[in-house]
């Protein structure tokens, strides 16, 4: 398949103005106002260059820079008053704020000292060294943004040809084992640009997947959350499952059909841990906790998997007690639970609510009053009270009192 694409060439810059949202053109207008004032060239690059050759419409800007970045950002921030996310060791920053972000980074090279590692990074190199260290030659094109003596597109790789073709390809032959998780952008890239790769490209995943294990669970995790944010996670997951790199992280992930249905029909985007969560229910308890610990997922992952289970393994005709602790569930568990099996989680929940709303006719104080010592006497006759109620064999205050005498004579 070949497509269509518009070469930039000058003045065709007013491409790129035209394919971002009116606040990210807003936000590179004062930061290009700002750079000229300091004498900073300004090259946008990555994916805001590709997608303004593919026409498409993209909302996060990548902006290089040669020096003085810092200066740059913090006086672009005085203007926008947004959050500012540095990482100084990588010579990058990022400013957040309500409606969109632009990310800032210093020309660099990278290098790696072993598989999956985290580069060592030398800054103020020039463009084209900084462009030769990026994943995909699609995304190593910039464009100049302020410079009138250089307004043409830097394509040292081909990314052009590329886009008529639809592919895209690494810019060196090891370039998975260096970075495993550009594994997981290029999948991201088949299904958002619809861009594949190459078949060079597509042998490098085969032979440099087994990377991904030597990857830390953050940057898994990091890589997943990724996915669950852009929505569409099915597609991505299913591609990723299909190129076998899912068993990389761990040999029992799968995506099952069921995982598959529900992220398929719920194309929005996801927080991590409901998409982790979606996905390792109907695995095995063993390896569900083994792969969240693979992922050094945070606690609340952990919870919310055991929730999601327990409402799921339920039965229709639980009894008073195992409801109750099924009460101490969160709605988060509660909304995933149904999108497993919505019609038994309607029944068991409706059941939990109404636990939720029983408010007893007497309380603590009144039993005390009536000669009931404090203690565990005390809970469990409250909480046996809470069953008369909720079965309604309780329906008002002299009911109650009633059922306490007994309690106490039979005591």
């Amino acid at each position: 398949m070949s497509r269509k694409v518009n070469v930039l060439i000058h003045p065709n810059i007013q491409d790129l103005y035209k394919n971002l949202s009116k606040e990210s053109l807003e936000l590179l207008q004062i930061t290009i106002d700002i750079a000229n004032k300091q004498g900073i060239i300004l090259w946008a690059v990555g994916g805001i260059v590709r997608d303004t050759i593919l026409k498409s419409q993209y909302t996060d800007l990548d902006i290089i820079v040669e020096k003085n970045i810092f200066k740059l950002i913090n006086s672009v921030n005085k203007i926008l008053r947004g959050t500012i996310k540095w990482e100084k060791d990588f010579g990058t920053a990022s400013i957040i704020t309500d409606t969109t972000r632009i990310d800032f980074a210093l020309t660099r090279e990278e290098f790696y000292r072993r598989t999956a590692s985290l580069p060592s990074i030398k800054t103020g190199v020039t463009l084209r060294k900084d462009l030769e260290r990026r994943d995909f030659n699609v995304n190593a094109m910039a464009l100049c943004l302020n410079n009138s003596n250089d307004y043409q597109l830097h394509d040292y790789f081909d990314g052009i040809s590329s886009l008529k073709e639809s592919t895209f390809r690494t810019l060196h032959p090891l370039s998975f084992q260096d970075d495993p998780t550009r594994i997981f952008r290029a999948s991201r890239l088949s299904i958002f640009s619809q861009l594949f790769p190459d078949t060079k490209t597509r042998k490098e995943i085969d032979e440099f997947k087994n990377a991904i294990q030597h990857l830390s669970g953050k940057r898994v995790w990091n890589e997943l959350s990724v996915i669950a944010e852009r929505g569409h996670s099915a597609k991505v997951l299913l591609l990723l499952e299909q190129w076998k790199v899912l068993e990389q992280i761990n040999p029992q992930l799968k995506l099952s059909n069921k995982s598959h249905t529900i992220l398929k029909y719920r194309r929005q985007p996801l927080l991590a841990e409901h998409l982790i969560v979606i996905m390792l229910v109907p695995l095995k308890l063993d390896h569900a906790l083994a792969i969240l610990k693979r992922l050094n997922a945070p606690k609340i992952t952990f919870q919310l998997l055991e929730d999601v289970r327990k409402l799921i393994q339920s039965e229709l005709e639980i009894n008073f007690r195992n409801l109750q602790k099924l009460s101490e569930t969160s709605d988060e568990s509660r909304k995933i639970a149904k999108w497993f099996d919505k019609n038994k989680q309607i029944l068991i929940q409706n059941k939990i609510k109404k636990i939720e709303k029983i408010k007893l006719f007497l309380n603590a104080e009144d039993l005390v009053s009536l000669g009931i010592s404090p203690g565990p006497d005390i809970g469990k006759l409250l909480q046996a009270l809470r069953e008369e109620q909720f079965y309604g064999r309780i329906q008002s205050k002299q009911q109650s009192y009633l059922f306490v005498k007994k309690y106490l004579n039979k005591k």
